[in-house]
């Protein structure tokens, strides 16, 4: 999900914007490449494999800039659009198997992307988005100060009352990705959320803190992962 203007809010100080700003810039440095061939993380080993990573299409909510987390909506047109367009994009690419979060507007971008019907995907509750609580279907830019500054930088900010934490998404989709490298697959596409997608990132990219915040992933946006004997290293990101 976009939320880039979450610090616009009107009510938020303007002193306490200036201050997040800074921390912001110095927690988006730039980061070590994980394109360049260098295995990133030793695990049991596992099936050499390549793990695809996308995003669903755009929903109704996405674009009226509300916040989507477990609200089961289905892919508007521009959302089918672009996950016929990732699908055109990677080519002919054979999945193994096919994985989504059992909500409708992840399984139908694995459908398209894969080129499988629905009833060929497997589903697991441990890639779902995230849980907005009380937060769910409100403006971006109306959340209140302390969801803000949370879903901007959970490095430094403490998830409000009735939002899942990191720590439980970390919990969740890590467990979710260490069984699958377990399996005998050349190549599995995973079609999940833009909130859990960013934890996902810091298990294949070996981030310190177990996730990878920004850049914030885009709509049927594809990352590409090879898992070698339990090791990482990120091959391509298909925009």
């Amino acid at each position: 999900m976009d939320f880039s203007g979450l610090m616009k809010q009107e009510s938020t100080d303007s002193e306490i914007k200036g201050s997040v700003k800074q921390v912001m810039k110095s927690l988006d440095r730039p980061k070590e490449s994980t394109a360049s061939g260098t295995p990133l993380r030793t695990i049991n080993k596992g099936t050499d494999m390549k793990i695809w990573i996308t995003r669903h299409g755009q929903t109704d909510l996405n674009a009226q800039k509300l916040m989507q987390g477990r609200t089961d909506m289905p892919l508007n047109e521009v959302g089918i659009a672009q996950a016929k367009a990732a699908r055109e994009k990677i080519g002919d690419v054979r999945f193994d198997a096919v994985y989504a979060s059992p909500l409708d507007r992840a399984i139908t971008t694995a459908s398209i992307i894969a080129g499988v019907d629905k009833s060929q995907i497997i589903t697991d509750e441990r890639i779902i988005e995230t849980d907005f609580g009380k937060y769910e279907k409100r403006p971006y830019g109306k959340m209140g100060l302390s969801m803000s500054l949370y879903w901007a930088l959970p490095e430094v900010f403490k998830a409000p009352k009735t939002v899942e934490t990191t720590d439980m998404m970390i919990e969740r989709s890590h467990s979710f990705l260490r069984e699958l490298e377990q399996k005998d697959y050349e190549n599995v596409l995973v079609a999940c959320h833009g909130g859990i997608i960013r934890v996902i990132r810091g298990y294949l990219e070996d981030a310190k803190k177990g996730y990878i915040w920004r850049p914030r992933p885009e709509n049927c946006e594809i990352r590409v992962y090879e898992s070698v004997n339990g090791a990482h290293r990120l091959i391509k990101d298909i925009l």
